[in-house]
């Protein structure tokens, strides 16, 4: 991790982290949070996580597109707040389910990944605006915002553990959407989420990724 001037001006400093320290990071958090799992599936407990690792978490009214923010006290504590909106729907609905989660684990990743930058700063708050087109177009170039990205998918999608799951799941021939439809079931997370995780990782290619597009969720 390396602290450096922030290029957008929006604060004093920004952070540097390698891909692979934020993999660790989430790893740690996992293990801190004694890897709690939904019904013995592969798929993370990301509100037992949150709540283990002792942070609050604050269900509130935020601006209209607002999905969660990540409050920084001026003491560096985080509080992780997400709208009630979110909670609607859930019964019967994967997709609402997915879009909670991983609005959950986006905002993890800010309390993890951003203390620093608000202490240098001393401003109050990280969010996560509602956008169409997947959770990985949710942001529009911030390096905050994607280094919360990456920390969203390596917490509910565990590099080790999603990669096992992948290499089981892989057949010939046309496998690209069954293997990402599988994943994201399994895992559950967005369909979108799941593509770029597995490109991230090298089992999907770029090409592949955009090929998805015509599938309506890439």
């Amino acid at each position: 991790m390396l602290l450096l001037e922030d290029p957008t001006k929006t604060f004093p400093k920004r952070v540097w982290y390698e891909k692979a320290e934020i993999e660790k990071i989430a790893e740690t958090c996992l293990k801190n949070a004694d890897w709690p799992k939904i019904d013995k599936g592969p798929a993370i407990d990301i509100d037992r996580v949150v709540e283990r690792l002792g942070f609050d978490l604050d269900i509130r009214d935020l601006p209209e597109s607002v999905l969660g923010t990540t409050i920084f006290t001026n003491t560096g504590k985080a509080i992780i707040c997400v709208s009630p909106a979110l909670y609607e729907g859930l019964e019967n609905s994967p997709g609402r389910r997915a879009r909670l989660r991983s609005t959950l684990a986006h905002e993890l990743a800010h309390a993890l990944l951003h203390a620093e930058v608000f202490k240098e700063a001393q401003k109050g708050a990280m969010c996560r605006s509602e956008a169409s087109g997947g959770e990985e177009k949710a942001y529009k170039g911030e390096w905050w915002e994607y280094q919360a990205n990456l920390g969203m998918s390596a917490i509910l999608m565990p590099e080790k553990l999603f990669t096992a799951y992948a290499l089981k799941v892989k057949v010939d021939g046309q496998w690209v959407d069954p293997l990402v439809r599988t994943l994201a079931d399994r895992f559950e997370v967005g369909l979108a989420a799941t593509a770029y995780r597995l490109m991230g990782m090298n089992i999907l290619s770029p090409d592949e990724v955009r090929d998805l597009s015509e599938l309506g969720y890439a």
